[in-house]
């Protein structure tokens, strides 16, 4: 039987190919230009592997919570290496990672108590933890989500990437330009797409999809010409393993 080739890749037929689906959300984007994740700001990287922890904004977020009670990292450690593991949530005090990860790609819960899903922002990061949130972010939960809305990825080592389809949507009457930045592993950070949009969506489909090494970086980041707006997007990525 015939399988159309995407529908393939999603269901494992296909030996070597895998798909990354990523998707992201800022709230409130202003005239700098910001990442889009559900924090503020530009992303900053780990500079090296490192131990994290994991923290809620909110006591339910526990073992015995109503909240999120486990969640799984999906990451990548030392020389961009895949890994993931789960971790049991302890409410507002910091859980350490069993991997010292330099790429944090995904959080989601897997475990919940009667709320179903997270009752608190959800954090993975590194430094002094005040009322549940870290220093330094590396990755967030919003509450009632369930999972990080970053529109950010590292290609782990051993795989090649194909980039296709990028979407972005902004808050009615703002104007809005977003911004497909990769960064090659030892290199800086380029631009290599520009969208903008005005009261409509954006999308391109990539009819060739651009080519990215192992280790390299990408994200979406955006401004607007007004303060707090809204905006969302993400990207498409088709790993082939070498």
């Amino acid at each position: 039987m015939a399988h159309d080739f995407n529908y393939g890749i999603s269901q494992a037929l296909i030996p070597y190919y895998s798909h990354v689906h990523k998707f992201g959300e800022n709230a409130s984007v202003g005239t700098s230009l910001e990442s889009l994740w559900s924090e503020t700001g530009l992303y900053v990287y780990p500079s090296s592997a490192t131990v994290m922890t994991l923290s809620s904004d909110d006591a339910n977020d526990a073992a015995a919570g109503t909240g999120a009670q486990k969640i799984m990292v999906e990451g990548e450690i030392a020389d961009f290496v895949l890994a993931s593991e789960e971790v049991t949530l302890n409410g507002t005090s910091g859980v350490n990672t069993s991997n010292s990860y330099l790429r944090i790609n995904r959080l989601y819960n897997t475990d919940v108590g009667s709320g179903e899903v997270n009752d608190g922002n959800v954090y993975i990061g590194t430094g002094t933890i005040t009322a549940g949130k870290p220093a330094t972010v590396y990755g967030k939960i919003d509450a009632g989500k369930g999972q990080t809305l970053q529109a950010i990825y590292t290609v782990p080592a051993g795989y090649k990437a194909y980039l296709r389809r990028p979407y972005f949507s902004s808050g009615k009457g703002k104007d809005v330009q977003f911004d497909l930045f990769m960064r090659t592993d030892g290199e800086g950070f380029r631009i290599i797409h520009v969208g903008k949009t005005y009261e409509s969506p954006y999308g391109n489909n990539f009819e060739v999809p651009i080519e990215l090494p192992e280790k390299t970086d990408i994200e979406i980041r955006v401004i607007s010409d007004a303060a707090s707006t809204a905006v969302a997007g993400g990207f498409e990525v088709c790993l082939i393993e070498q």
